[in-house]
């Protein structure tokens, strides 16, 4: 069965990444991406991955956005890029949302 998984950006919503994963936990999937992140920065050459934008601002979210136990690889990627043309429109004319940690004891 292959999920499509879609990590975004809480505070940019233009920010998001879709994962195509076959594993029964997607938490497992979403540790081993940000395990991958850390360990991109001391030892990949390749720092340029798309999920990386995402992940590197510490404040992201994610939810299976799409299941199927029929499709073929070359189906889902289908999808996926589907998926990705409709979040993109979705979330065109969003702005990012600037956050400040406020800290008042008055």
């Amino acid at each position: 069965m292959y999920k499509i998984i879609k990590l975004q950006n809480n505070n940019d919503l233009n920010n998001f990444y879709l994962d195509i994963t076959k594993m029964k936990d997607v938490r497992i999937r979403i540790g081993i991406l940000v395990s991958y992140y850390k360990y991109k920065n001391t030892n990949l050459k390749n720092k340029n991955h798309p999920v990386f934008k995402t992940i590197e601002q510490n404040d992201f979210s994610f939810s299976v956005i799409y299941r199927s136990s029929t499709d073929t690889y070359e189906e889902i990627l289908k999808v996926k890029k589907e998926l990705e043309q409709f979040y993109s429109e979705k979330y065109k004319d969003q702005k990012p949302k600037i956050t400040q940690n406020v800290l008042s004891f008055s």
